[in-house]
């Protein structure tokens, strides 16, 4: 089945060929990175591509509820987008894009312009990942950015600062892939790190929103791979409305547990029950949490 780099599913799991897949022609000549959907059946798609369907497009687009592309939004000049956000819960928001193109970070209204007065020269890195803050007010607005880029994760406020008050210190070792907000203020981080702050923690973490490192959460060994050694990639953490955790990546085992790709932690970062019956060879699981499910 060709999906043209994006895919939408009825609640049974067969492809949607009537009303959105049937839209998806050429689809898109790239790798699809991240996809958000919106309240309004609309969804935005961040990736390596530079065509939909055949027409030119950057690497952020908006999809209309039918798999059409919606020409209103423009987002011209960024590229290579590794990961996109919301600003708010409505699709009326503002859109974060974060990436490896020339714009790391960018704010984009609903039209798809960039916002006078959001600096995307931070002199970061590749950015890997953007995830809203959902912060109360004065803080609303406020992003979480993770990826390649000096101690790898920081937090910029509504209008684009650095926020002094999260306190990362030399942060991690190596590069962060995901971040996930938790229950009562927490985050969960996952990537190709061995350490936070010093601290011993292969490949997530759990830290407060001031950047303080959570030593309830206990992930002994971390994860290995088929070699016995730290994989590649720890792609992917979400926590559900049950508090479990979630974590997807390259990796065969879990704190010394088998587990093929994808794991389900508890509160204190144990592994619990949950069978994975497909074998994925270490290959990188990619995954996405969906509260109750």
């Amino acid at each position: 089945f060709r999906s043209g780099g994006i895919l939408r599913l009825n609640p049974d799991g067969s492809p949607d060929d009537i009303g959105f897949n049937d839209q998806v022609v050429a689809g898109f000549n790239g790798r699809v990175a991240s996809i958000v959907p919106l309240d309004n059946g609309q969804v935005y798609v961040g990736g390596f591509f530079s065509s939909y369907n055949g027409d030119i497009v950057s690497g952020l687009v908006r999809l209309n509820n039918d798999g059409t592309r919606d020409g209103s939004f423009g987002g011209a000049g960024v590229e290579n987008v590794e990961s996109v956000a919301m600003s708010g819960p409505n699709f009326t928001d503002d859109v974060y894009s974060g990436g490896q193109g020339p714009l790391r970070i960018e704010r984009w209204d609903v039209n798809g312009i960039a916002i006078p007065g959001y600096d995307p020269t931070l002199g970061l890195g590749a950015v890997l990942n953007v995830t809203q803050a959902d912060l109360p007010a004065p803080n609303a607005g406020a992003i979480y950015l993770g990826g390649e880029f000096g101690n790898r994760i920081v937090r910029l406020s509504n209008g684009g600062l650095v926020v002094a008050g999260f306190i990362v210190g030399a942060g991690f070792d190596a590069n962060v892939n995901d971040i996930a907000l938790g229950l009562l203020n927490s985050i969960y981080v996952c990537g190709e790190f061995y350490s936070y702050k010093g601290d011993s923690s292969n490949g997530i973490v759990r830290i407060d929103s001031n950047g303080t490192l959570d030593p309830g959460f206990l992930v002994g060994t971390g994860f290995l791979d088929p070699n016995a050694v730290f994989p590649d990639l720890v792609a992917n953490v979400g926590q559900d409305a049950s508090n479990d955790v979630f974590v997807g990546g390259g990796f065969t085992e879990y704190n010394g547990v088998p587990s093929n790709g994808i794991v389900r932690l508890d509160t204190v970062g144990s592994p619990t029950a949950f069978d994975v019956s497909i074998d994925i060879g270490g290959e990188d699981c990619n995954s996405q949490t969906i509260p109750d499910s």
